[in-house]
């Protein structure tokens, strides 16, 4: 089975690819809403962000997401910690999941990893997809979808890899600058590619 590792910055559009490619019948893992089933209620991760960092972002039982992430993203070494704590974790549901899929006959699976190089995946993967747009536009998006300040939005920005790094380290650069059709229409000879499970992909397939 061959897996393909989707990734970008924050605001790119990332998580827009994984949507249309998973209504065209495409596998995808999506790493964050993994990670958030692992943080809700008792679960695991929760339960192991309790141990390492205590109760101060509980409320009424469940992880205050909002508090969590003004505090790791305050400073690098926040950062490195959260990670520390759930990225273990998400890999190795991801990992189960990749081999379910492939006990199931699934020929391809889409990685929706936001953290793909940082996390170690990319290590995992045959090919590398990273979505990309320019600063200003997802200073702008950020700002629509998650009602950042610019100011908050270029500190998150500033903690994770470069573009350039990024790329360096990809197989595909898709540029998403435009609208939602503009995108897809990008998208759709690769979804029609996994889904035949072109000659191309098939000679890169990882077992």
């Amino acid at each position: 089975m061959i897996v393909i590792g989707l990734t970008g910055g924050m605001a790119s559009g990332k998580s827009a690819c994984a949507r249309y490619l998973k209504s065209r019948g495409v596998a995808v893992l999506d790493a964050d809403e993994i990670s958030r089933e692992l943080t809700r209620g008792n679960n695991l991760g929760a339960r192991r962000i309790k141990e390492e960092l205590g109760e101060r972002f509980f409320s009424g039982g469940e992880l205050d997401r909002a508090e969590t992430a003004r505090w790791a993203f305050a400073s690098p070494q926040n950062t490195e910690k959260l990670n520390s704590i759930i990225h273990p974790l998400v890999i190795s549901r991801l990992e189960e999941e990749i081999k379910r899929l492939e006990r199931e006959g699934q020929r391809a699976v889409v990685l929706d990893c936001p953290l793909l190089f940082e996390s170690g995946l990319d290590k995992i993967c045959a090919q590398i997809w990273l979505v990309t747009a320019s600063y200003e536009i997802r200073l702008e998006r950020a700002r629509l979808r998650s009602g950042l300040t610019r100011e908050e939005a270029q500190a998150r920005i500033s903690r994770q890899l470069s573009d350039q790094s990024r790329a360096a380290r990809s197989n595909l650069i898709i540029e998403n600058n435009g609208s939602i059709k503009e995108l897809e229409a990008k998208l759709k000879p690769l979804a029609d590619e996994l889904l035949g499970v072109e000659d191309e992909f098939g000679e890169k397939e990882k077992k």
